[in-house]
């Protein structure tokens, strides 16, 4: 059990002969009463500070969890939000690709078509320069033909009536013109 301020200011000591003052006893006695207060004073105070200190410890604690909570649900936001970023940033690039490639296909096609269209023109001018050609030829040798030396060697002059001839013959109807006369 512990000893109180008012247990040593109330202990009494029997007397001896030769034994201790006791003036002297008595005032030590007070003196150790008035420390032994103080002490006791300042462990109360002491304690309430523990206490205190207690309280702020544990909603300092409250705190730290609440915010490590905080920290985590922040950190599953932040990877969803990554995670989230990433698969539309794929998207975006699996569009870009596909429209790429339809963009390679269509000019791929496009080329072919060209290339296609481009080898027809060179067939179709090929067929017509050799038709041209063979007219060409064929041309020639008419003009070549002997027949035309011979209408040109034949120098009959024929005899074509003038515009004021065939103007005035009409007016009078007199003219009567023979249309294999004017060909010969």
């Amino acid at each position: 059990m512990a000893i109180t301020p008012i247990d040593i200011s109330t202990k009494e000591f029997s007397k001896k002969f030769k034994g201790y003052h006791p003036d002297e006893v008595d005032d030590f006695l007070d003196r150790i009463v008035l420390e032994m207060e103080s002490l006791i004073k300042e462990k109360r105070e002491l304690e309430k500070k523990i206490k205190f200190m207690g309280e702020q410890v544990e909603h300092y604690m409250s705190l730290q969890d609440t915010l490590n909570k905080s920290i985590v649900v922040a950190q599953d936001a932040a990877d969803r939000l990554r995670e989230n970023a990433e698969k539309e940033a794929e998207m975006i690039v699996s569009n870009a690709q596909r429209a790429a490639d339809e963009i390679a296909t269509q000019s791929a096609d496009k080329a072919n078509r060209i290339a296609e269209e481009t080898e027809t023109l060179r067939k179709t001018a090929v067929v017509f320069r050799k038709k041209f050609q063979i007219l060409v030829e064929s041309q020639l040798d008419l003009i070549r033909n002997e027949e035309w030396s011979h209408l040109l060697e034949q120098v009959e002059p024929i005899a074509t009536p003038t515009v004021d001839e065939v103007l005035g013959k009409k007016e009078d109807d007199t003219l009567s013109v023979d249309m294999s006369d004017l060909m010969s």
